[in-house]
């Protein structure tokens, strides 16, 4: 028994290795970049959080092409002894179910179960795993930081007679969701490489879930953050309307034209104020200069 579950890690994180891509690092203009860079010269978010423009110097690190999947994330818990969260109340436990039966599909977490994941794989591969921060991701997003406005294969959306191309529409999670028996209609995640990934072999950045970073949120972190390697505000100070702390988060819910802009912020409380995380996925980095191998 104990010999099977140590061969099943080892293929486990050799696996977890491969889906990594390798970001040089560089200096880039984190934030929105309309006004000055796109040829509208207009602002692409309405919120003042994604302002002001400021630059931002990255480390060289590594991130998961893929967002964590159901397979990668199920095999953890087995690991760890720990069984896969129940729906409770707000959601039946057939459609929770659904949405955590297919391996390729994101998996579901709240805050703490994203850091505890990037946790177990720092311990486990004896690599610094962790969560990326908020600069980590925009810039990886972005393709280096590049004036990419959505992060899919070509910075643009693409949807055809209501279909998605590169990114999903309600349509296609509807077809997914009835072909796949997923209770969820249009509100389902799709798998985690269902789209082509953008210019540097990342997948779905532009949505299919929220994604938790390490940050915590402040709506004014781009007045004060450092030029280097910002990790967000030290403490946390910002309290969101449920009268609790929040971290940021990335992409978007549900994709669609329009949806999951580059530089968009987004917060929620770390514990998702209990609610199931019916829309929140994470992807570990490596906060490692060199090429894992």
């Amino acid at each position: 028994e104990k010999k099977d579950k140590s061969a099943g890690l080892s293929e486990f994180i050799n696996k977890v290795k491969s889906d990594l891509v390798y970001i040089k690092g560089g200096e880039f203009q984190m934030g929105d970049f309309g006004i000055e860079h796109y040829k509208e010269h207009l602002a692409l978010d309405a919120n003042p959080d994604s302002k002001p423009l400021h630059k931002v110097e990255i480390t060289t690190f590594s991130i998961s092409k893929f967002k964590t999947s159901n397979e990668d994330y199920q095999f953890y818990l087995k690991q760890i002894a720990v069984e896969m969260r129940k729906a409770g109340n707000s959601l039946s436990q057939a459609d929770w179910d659904s949405l955590n039966r297919l391996k390729n599909m994101p998996a579901h977490g709240d805050w703490y179960d994203a850091d505890k994941y990037c946790s177990w794989l720092a311990k486990v591969t004896n690599m610094p795993f962790s969560l990326a921060t908020e600069a980590q991701w925009e810039y990886a997003a972005r393709s280096r930081g590049q004036y990419l406005v959505v992060p899919t294969n070509d910075g643009t959306w693409k949807v055809e007679n209501g279909k998605g191309i590169n990114i999903s529409t309600d349509q296609t999670r509807e077809e997914w969701a009835e072909n796949n028996e997923i209770s969820l209609s249009s509100l389902t995640a799709m798998p985690v490489d269902n789209y082509p990934p953008n210019p540097l072999g990342i997948y779905d950045m532009a949505g299919n879930g929220f994604e938790w970073v390490k940050d915590w949120y402040d709506p004014e972190y781009y007045e004060y953050s450092p030029v280097k390697d910002p990790q967000g505000p030290e403490k946390p100070t910002y309290v969101n309307p449920y009268g609790k702390y929040s971290k940021v988060m990335r992409a978007v819910d549900l994709s669609g034209p329009g949806r999951g802009i580059s530089i968009v912020r987004h917060s929620q409380t770390p514990d998702n104020n209990g609610r199931l995380p019916l829309s929140n996925t994470f992807r570990c980095v490596v906060n490692s200069s060199s090429p894992i191998k």
